[in-house]
């Protein structure tokens, strides 16, 4: 649904679509906004799809598999492709479901997919460097840990291709010691360029930022006796939605 400056509701999808997922059995992060396109999850087969609002004619981007599960869609400055979490439940029982992030092409007809990284239990918010559309952030974390006990956050640099979109390098930025456990998320860009994210490495959650090359660095002058975040991740979610700061620049 959108409403417009004068109230007025308008529904996006085409009925009987269903913008929904059951990722982490939670769902959420299910749809996003192009420049006059959507991308939505829909419930009833699962798969992505690209919608025109305008007509709600609807195309589908990912091949047709219900044991596979998308949320938390990042679309690429150039709309050429997306990076989004997927959920394989081929094997569907809760050691056996496997995470990954993946590429879906926008430039093509035909329904596509393909792993860009692999090998954690889980993986959340991938976001792209406005500033240099090549690099982009996301965090992941592993069993026995939950998101608020112990993250890590990466900062990669894409080799894109016609043919293929792959990680050429990535920078581990947190929880590289699993003896002192660091909860960190919430990765965002400023249109500078600068990789804005929560971490708990002080006991609280505070603010911090990055800039490739550089070293984290703590935003506020000395860490705060205070959280900035009011809720830990248990959900994926798109942007603004649910988070704890916001970026003005």
């Amino acid at each position: 649904m959108t409403r417009s400056t004068d109230g007025v509701a308008t529904e996006l999808t085409p009925a009987p679509f269903h913008a929904r997922n059951r990722v982490h059995e939670y769902g959420g992060g299910a749809f996003t906004l192009g420049s006059n396109f959507l991308v939505s999850s829909n419930d009833d087969d699962l798969r992505l799809y690209k919608v025109d609002p305008a007509t709600k004619q609807t195309a589908p981007l990912t091949p047709e598999n219900k044991a596979w599960r998308y949320a938390d869609v990042a679309i690429h400055p150039s709309e050429k492709f997306l990076i989004c979490v997927r959920e394989d439940h081929t094997v569907d029982t809760p050691q056996t479901v496997v995470n990954a992030l993946v590429v879906v092409r926008l430039d093509t007809k035909e329904p596509n997919v393909e792993i860009l990284a692999e090998g954690a239990d889980f993986y959340s918010s991938p976001r792209f460097n406005p500033a240099r559309p090549s690099e982009f952030a996301y965090y992941s974390w592993n069993h026995p840990f939950m998101t608020w006990d112990h993250t890590q956050v990466y900062y990669g640099h894409l080799d894109i291709s016609d043919a293929s979109i792959k990680i050429a390098s990535q920078t581990l930025l947190t929880g590289q010691d699993k003896l002192h456990e660091e909860s960190a998320n919430q990765p965002r860009f400023a249109s500078d360029g600068t990789l804005y994210f929560i971490s708990d490495k002080s006991g609280f959650w505070n603010l911090y930022s990055y800039k490739a090359g550089g070293e984290v660095q703590l935003v506020l002058q000395e860490p705060m006796k205070a959280e900035f975040q009011g809720m830990v991740h248990m959900v994926h979610v798109q942007k603004t939605n649910l988070s704890r700061y916001c970026i003005v620049i």
